[in-house]
């Protein structure tokens, strides 16, 4: 009888009920707890502790006094690394060990079609989480393309402003520039995607430096193409267009595609947007 006063007392407390929920595994948390009753479901939802572990809430990086230079650790949200691990698996930090190149046809509700209503839902939860913590504030697209008569380039880059809110990339404002962005199109070349200044490709760092930019975001995607009137569509290209097509009206179907040609139409206020354009001929 004590025993059982003791348990109802213990999680109908506000402050032991959290750390009992902070031992559980993310998907449980994020799932099944919030269904037990109103009272776990208020708590989950108003506890920062709670959000902060399922990348509702970011946290602030912890600065080493004594050492400036320390790099901050940082954590993929395991959720979207499951769902979406053709995504994150070219993070090379993480997964050193993947050596696939970025494909939209992995995604996880290409792949599984009976998971995409799920995955549509305008308030499906992994739209608002956080993709890594301490949180990601800097996103880039770069787009190259070439051809008989020279090259050009687009550069653009958006990044959290510091506010008095404290923020950071979502995966919506990750996953929608890989859909419906105007310089990604699934042409001639998948869409690449580098983490955490990362970049193996000395033609995009090249570019880069040449207006400037030095330091690299904390993701950035890149397409490049050679564009000639002869280069023939090759499978993988038209697998990759019906693909995009296919989520695009998968989305636009349920009135959500949000006019997101182009960075800077999403992520809400405290977000500022640089745009670095070039063009040239070959020597």
């Amino acid at each position: 009888m004590h025993t059982t006063s003791t348990t109802n007392w213990v999680l109908s407390t506000p402050e032991l009920l959290e750390l009992i929920l902070l031992h559980l595994d993310l998907r449980t948390l994020l799932t099944c707890a919030p269904l037990v009753c109103h009272f776990w479901n208020t708590l989950i939802q108003q506890s920062t502790p709670l959000q902060e572990t399922l990348y509702f809430k970011p946290i602030k990086p912890k600065h080493h006094p004594s050492n400036a230079n320390a790099s901050i650790a940082r954590t993929l949200n395991p959720l979207l690394v499951d769902s979406f691990p053709a995504i994150f698996h070219q993070n090379g930090t993480v997964f050193p060990q993947n050596k696939e190149p970025f494909s939209l046809t992995d995604l996880d509700m290409v792949r599984r079609p009976e998971k995409r209503d799920s995955y549509l839902r305008p308030e499906a939860s992994w739209r608002r989480m956080l993709i890594q913590q301490p949180p990601a504030t800097k996103l880039g697209v770069f787009s190259w393309s070439g051809g008989m008569f020279g090259y050009g380039f687009v550069y653009e880059v958006q990044e959290l402003t510091p506010t008095e809110r404290y923020d950071g990339i979502r995966m919506e404002m990750l996953f929608n520039p890989l859909i419906f962005h105007r310089n990604l199109a699934p042409t001639f070349n998948p869409a690449s995607i580098y983490w955490w200044g990362e970049c193996s490709s000395p033609l995009i760092r090249r570019h880069l430096s040449e207006v400037g930019v030095t330091t690299l975001p904390d993701v950035i995607l890149c397409m490049c193409a050679m564009v000639s009137c002869t280069d023939p569509e090759s499978d993988f290209e038209n697998e990759e267009v019906e693909v995009v097509e296919g989520v695009r009206g998968w989305f636009r179907g349920r009135g959500m595609d949000g006019g997101l040609e182009g960075l800077g139409k999403q992520g809400g206020g405290g977000w500022e947007k640089s745009i670095y354009e070039k063009r040239g001929s070959w020597d």
